[in-house]
């Protein structure tokens, strides 16, 4: 999710699996890989004001690269990013050049469990739209620590209290579960669909010193979706979801009595991995960044 802070601080993994073995679901993280990721989400916030209902859409079209440098460990960066808005306030496409080539610095085990180790620091007008600082604790999913085949559940509970910007404040839970549901072929290589189901809990508030108002929310609801995880060479090659939230806004202003309105939040979000040929056809990229 972009509009809406989502990360991780903690994640505790879980595991019921049933049917015969026949293979592991591990990561191939090998240190000379690189896997570039082509990623859009759409969202919309809908929230019925006294006046109306007033509604911000917004847009994150980006490709990813993650290496690898030692085992355990994992490195991602911006190739390209496109974020938009539109609301009543007009529409905004923050620059995003900076951001670029950047890196995000995490722990990632082979059944896909990351921790954020560093996130570069945000430009204030992309951080005003979204939170991106934790992008990846929610990019892979997570494998079962056995045997991968069809008809094999597991779930994972994910918590984050740390927010992008000083002035804001988050609270988080989102509680995921798995289940490979049949095995599928892309460009030869085989590989299992798998559900996934995500429940979540969201507490954000945010202060607006130049506006002296602080505005909180809190939303509730649920994301389905399904993923390609090809085990041979251990990889996802794809990720799909869609998600409804809803709950309140609170607009406290200074001074004055609290307004609470109804709220909302919708979202799309679609992830492939980029093949290599279609890699080596592009005009540019930014180059990765040097481990430090």
């Amino acid at each position: 999710m972009r509009s809406v802070p989502s990360a991780v601080v903690s994640l505790l993994l879980t595991a019921a699996v049933v049917g015969p073995a026949h293979v592991h679901g591990q990561y191939g993280a090998a240190v000379a890989d690189t896997l570039r990721y082509a990623e859009i989400t759409r969202g919309s916030v809908d929230m019925d004001m006294p006046g109306g209902r007033v509604s911000v859409r917004s847009v994150h079209d980006a490709v990813v690269a993650v290496t690898f440098p030692t085992a355990g460990e994992a490195r991602a960066w911006y190739v390209r990013l496109s974020i938009e808005s539109a609301g009543p306030a007009g529409a905004a496409r923050p620059g995003t050049e900076a951001l670029l080539g950047q890196p995000f610095d995490f722990t990632f085990l082979p059944t896909g469990q990351v921790q954020s180790v560093k996130a570069p620091a945000m430009p204030a007008e992309i951080a005003a739209i979204t939170d991106l600082t934790r992008q990846f604790d929610d990019f892979f999913i997570t494998l079962p620590p056995g045997e991968l085949v069809i008809g094999a559940t597991w779930a994972d509970t994910v918590i984050n209290e740390e927010a992008a910007r000083e002035v804001d404040r988050t609270t988080s839970r989102h509680i995921r579960s798995y289940a490979v549901e049949r095995d599928t072929t892309v460009a030869g290589v085989p590989a299992f669909v798998i559900r996934v189901h995500q429940a979540s809990d969201i507490e954000a508030s945010s202060e607006m010193p130049e506006e002296n108002m602080t505005v909180s929310s809190r939303l509730t609801g649920t994301d389905e979706g399904w993923a390609v995880f090809a085990p041979g060479p251990g990889r996802l090659l794809e990720r799909h979801s869609s998600g409804s939230l809803t709950g309140e806004m609170r607009l406290q202003p200074g001074g004055m009595e609290p307004v609470t309105v109804p709220q909302s939040y919708t979202y799309q979000r679609s992830i492939r991995l980029v093949p290599p040929e279609v890699r080596r056809s592009a005009a540019s990229e930014t180059a990765p960044p040097s481990p430090e």
